[in-house]
């Protein structure tokens, strides 16, 4: 059996660890915000490109569809002249 003096101590090393802890976690909490945000700025910005890039590729299948279809009758036009 444990006197009372032990039991004591232990109870007060034991509420410092949990003061301790419980400012680790808060931190910890914080630094994961942070990051969050950070993750959730980057996957914005990623579609962002995304969006801009799939836009380019069809204005730029859209000017290539008519750059060939003005080949295409060009070159009819020179067949049947």
């Amino acid at each position: 059996m444990s006197s009372t003096q032990d039991i004591i101590d232990k109870i007060r090393l034991l509420e410092t660890e949990k003061e301790s802890l419980l400012i680790e976690v808060e931190d910890l909490k914080r630094a994961a915000d942070l990051k969050a945000a950070a993750l959730e700025s980057e996957v914005n910005a990623l579609r962002d490109e995304m969006r801009l890039l799939r836009i380019m590729m069809n204005v730029t299948k859209a000017h290539d569809a008519s750059k060939m279809k003005g080949n295409l009758d060009s070159k009819n036009q020179k067949m049947f002249s």
